[in-house]
C-alpha cells in the first residue's frame, strides 16, 4: 500500500531516492532489527522510534505502518521522521513526528534545507519557496523548484527563519489556501521580515496547496505564476494569470515550430555565415533589441527581481519577435524567388540564433517545455546533457549595430495598421499600392512593402494606400 500510496501521488522514482522516502511496515520489525544490532530500549524510547505500551510493557515501532520521511538536518544527517498514515483511520494522526529529543526540535528543522545549502554551494539560490508540508515541498522539488522547504506541523518560528536568512534574502510564502494556511501565512510574514527577509506571497484559491496546483495546472505554469511575485509583494490566485502562462507555453511550442519548419533546409554546422554587419536591417533590428532584453533580464535577476525580469521576456518574445519580426521575415520564406540564398540564410540564422536565447531566457521559468525544445532543436550541434547547464544568454558586442532607421519603418507600419482600422480594412487584405514619404530611406523599401501587403510603394508627400480588390 505504501508504494501505491506513492504511484498515486505522482511521485517519482527520482524523488522517492532524493528525499530517502520508506516504509514502515508492521510495529515489530524494526524493534527486533534494532535489538539485533545492540540498541537497548532505553536508547530505543529516547531515539524516538520506539514506544512502550503501558498495559505489557512492550516495545513498538513508534511510526508503525507509516510512510516514512527522513528530517535531515543543514549537514544532511538524518535526525528524526514523520511518518504518514494510510489508513484513514480517524483515531490516528495523518502525520505523525518524532517526539523532541537531543537532536531532533522541530522549531530548528526545516524538511528540504539541506537541499537550499547545495544550492547555496553551487551559487544557484537566489528565491526560497516556503510551503507547508513534506508532500508540498516534494511536488515542488519535481516540478522543477528545487529550493521549495517546509516547517513540519508547526509555526515557522524565529530560528528558521534566522537560518533561513543565513542562506537567501529572498523569499516567496505558498502556504494551503485554507483558514489555518491563511492564519500560518500572517504569522509567517511578520517573523520572516523580523529577520530582513524580503517576502512575497503566492494566495492559492484554486487548489488547497501546491502538490495540488501542481496537478491541476502543470509545473511550468507554477514556475511562471510565482515569478508574477515582486519582492515584497503579497498575490493571489488569478485565473487570467494561469491562461496567460498556458497561452504563452502554446505561443512558444508553435513559434518554435514555424522557425523549424523555415529551418529544415538549414543546417548550423555546415551554413554560410552571414555576418551580423550585413544581414537585413530587420535581422540587425531584432538582435539589437534581443541585446537589449538580455541586459534588462540579467540586472532584473542579479537583483533577484524575477518579476520584472520575465516581464521584459516576455515583451521582446510577443511584441518583437512573435508580432513583428516573424512578421517581417515572411516574404524571404514565401517567395524566394525575389531574394538571393544569402538573403535567406539572413533569416535563417537570425531566427536560430534568437529563438536559442529566447529558450534559454525563458528557461528558469518554464524548464520542462524549454529543455524539450532545446534538446529537438539545438542539442545535436551544442552537445550536452542539459539546457539547464549551458551559460545563460549573454550580451553579443557584434549585435550592436547601427538600426536607428528602423524607427522609420517602424512608425510607417504602426499608422499603416492604424489607417486599415480606421477605414475597417482588415490586416491580411493585400494593398495594390502604398504611398509612403519620399524621405523614407530606401533600405526601408522592401521591408515595409512585404510586412504591410503592397504590391508596390509609392513616394510621395504623406501615407495612403489602395486596396487590391478596389482598383478599377
Amino acid at each position: 500500500k505504501h508504494i501505491d500510496y506513492i504511484r498515486k501521488r505522482g511521485i517519482s522514482d527520482e524523488m522517492v531516492n532524493k528525499f530517502k522516502i520508506g516504509a514502515s511496515t508492521d510495529f515489530y520489525s524494526l524493534i527486533k532489527h534494532l535489538r539485533k544490532l545492540g540498541f537497548t530500549e532505553k536508547e530505543m524510547i529516547d531515539s524516538g522510534v520506539a514506544g512502550k505500551n503501558e498495559e505489557n510493557g512492550l516495545l513498538y515501532d513508534f511510526y508503525g505502518t507509516r510512510l516514512m520521511f527522513p528530517i535531515v538536518n543543514g549537514l544532511g544527517e538524518v535526525v528524526g521522521f514523520s511518518g504518514r498514515d494510510l489508513s484513514n483511520d480517524p483515531q490516528r494522526a495523518k502525520y505523525k513526528n518524532t517526539p523532541q529529543t537531543m537532536v531532533f526540535n522541530k522549531s530548528q528543522l526545516i524538511y528540504g534545507y539541506q537541499f537550499l545549502r547545495e544550492l547555496k554551494k553551487s551559487k544557484m539560490l537566489d528565491t526560497i519557496v516556503l510551503v507547508e508540508g513534506q508532500m508540498d515541498v516534494i511536488a515542488c522539488h519535481q516540478a522543477g523548484v528545487n529550493s521549495a522547504i517546509g516547517v513540519m506541523g508547526t509555526a515557522l518560528t524565529a530560528n528558521h527563519a534566522r537560518d533561513l536568512a543565513y542562506l537567501c534574502k529572498n523569499i516567496i510564502v505558498c502556504l494551503d489556501g485554507d483558514g489555518a494556511g491563511e492564519t500560518a501565512t500572517y504569522k509567517a510574514i511578520n517573523t520572516l521580515k523580523d529577520a530582513n527577509m524580503n517576502v512575497s506571497v503566492v494566495r492559492l484559491t484554486k487548489a488547497k496547496d501546491p502538490d495540488e496546483y501542481i496537478k491541476k495546472f502543470g509545473t511550468d505554469a507554477l514556475r511562471y505564476w510565482i515569478a508574477t511575485a515582486p519582492i515584497g509583494t503579497d498575490i493571489r490566485y488569478s485565473d487570467d494569470e494561469v491562461k496567460r502562462g498556458s497561452k504563452l507555453l502554446t505561443k512558444l511550442w508553435n513559434a518554435s515550430k514555424y522557425v523549424l519548419m523555415n529551418l529544415s533546409d538549414f543546417e548550423p554546422a555546415t551554413a554560410l555565415q552571414i555576418p551580423v554587419s550585413e544581414r537585413f536591417i530587420e535581422d540587425r533590428w531584432v538582435l539589437s533589441e534581443l541585446n537589449k532584453t538580455v541586459a534588462e533580464t540579467r540586472k532584473h535577476l542579479d537583483k533577484y527581481d524575477n518579476y520584472n525580469a520575465r516581464s521584459a521576456i516576455d515583451t521582446f518574445f510577443w511584441d518583437i519577435f512573435c508580432d513583428q519580426y516573424l512578421e517581417f521575415i515572411k516574404d524571404r520564406f514565401w517567395a524566394p524567388e525575389k531574394y538571393s540564398t544569402e538573403s535567406k540564410l539572413s533569416a535563417q540564422w537570425t531566427l536560430y540564433t534568437v529563438l536559442r536565447a529566447i529558450i534559454g531566457l525563458y528557461a528558469p521559468f518554464i524548464p520542462f517545455l524549454t529543455e524539450e525544445l532545446w534538446q529537438k532543436i539545438y542539442q545535436d550541434f551544442e552537445g550536452g546533457e542539459t539546457l539547464h547547464l549551458t551559460t545563460y544568454p549573454e550580451i553579443k558586442s557584434e549585435y550592436d549595430t547601427d538600426v536607428s532607421q528602423m524607427d522609420v519603418a517602424l512608425e510607417i507600419l504602426k499608422n499603416v495598421r492604424g489607417l486599415r482600422t480606421d477605414r475597417k480594412i482588415g490586416n491580411g487584405a493585400k494593398l495594390e499600392t502604398l504611398t509612403i514619404p519620399s524621405a523614407t530611406p530606401d533600405v526601408l523599401h522592401g521591408l515595409i512593402k512585404s510586412a504591410a501587403r503592397a504590391n508596390e510603394i509609392i513616394l510621395g508627400d504623406g501615407l495612403d494606400f489602395v486596396v487590391a480588390e478596389q482598383k478599377q
